[in-house]
């Protein structure tokens, strides 16, 4: 019941305890990814890099009322500069077809205030073309809020100027050339000459108010200007 074991089976049973042995120490590593891969790795990182933050949002582009708008020449904030780049400052009164008064027999008045020339306004001014055929007659008027003066630029005639007290403080012919300076409240009258009259009025206010004598009288009763001038109701009324 003996077994004899030969040198031969001894050696090869040996041979495969030792690789047994190496086997159980030697490491186990994990597998090696190829190359290419971790060049896929490094592009994945770059683009999550490039990608912005949520702790720094994106700048967003300026608001339109933050550029300051620009008129017509100028530049502007609150329309004022644009209004007075654009305003309108020539106007030529002479123009008969611009009369607002006119009488075929004693002749025409053009009125510039800052209702026909918003400009006036700025410079606080106004301006009346007066043009008075041969012997024609502006009836006596005064200015109630402006001072006013006279240039005469064709012609000649007679110009009288009364003051509040009703003392004539001027009358006399004015020329071509020639100017006068009118109170306010000053009552003036003018008639032109054998050639006619035109001058030109400035006031200073840039809308001028002027009252009539005419007018005081339309405010007094009939009866009262029939017995005050010995008068029959057909002359008042005339």
């Amino acid at each position: 019941g003996l077994s004899v074991i030969s040198p031969k089976w001894q050696e090869q049973e040996d041979e495969d305890e030792d690789e047994d042995e190496e086997y159980e120490q030697t490491p186990s590593y994990p597998p090696r990814r190829p190359s290419h891969g971790k060049h896929e790795d490094d592009e994945d990182e770059d683009e999550e890099e490039d990608q912005p933050r949520p702790d720094h949002p994106p700048q967003r582009p300026s608001r339109p009322e933050q550029q300051e708008p620009r008129g017509r020449g100028c530049q502007t904030r609150n329309g004022v500069e644009e209004n007075i780049c654009t305003m309108k400052l020539h106007e030529n009164i002479a123009r008969p077809s611009h009369a607002d008064f006119y009488n075929p027999k004693a002749g025409r008045i053009s009125t510039l205030n800052s209702l026909t020339l918003p400009a006036l306004r700025q410079f606080g001014l106004s301006a009346q073309y007066v043009v008075l055929y041969r012997n024609g007659i502006y009836s006596p008027h005064w200015n109630l809020n402006a001072n006013s003066v006279i240039y005469v630029t064709r012609g000649k005639g007679r110009v009288r100027v009364v003051n509040c007290q009703g003392n004539a403080v001027f009358d006399g012919e004015l020329r071509r050339g020639q100017l006068l300076v009118v109170p306010q409240n000053f009552v003036v009258a003018e008639q032109g000459g054998e050639q006619g009259l035109e001058y030109v009025v400035f006031k200073t206010h840039h809308n001028a108010v002027s009252s009539y004598i005419k007018d005081v009288f339309r405010a007094i009763p009939s009866e009262v200007l029939s017995n005050s001038y010995n008068l029959g109701q057909s002359q008042v009324r005339q």
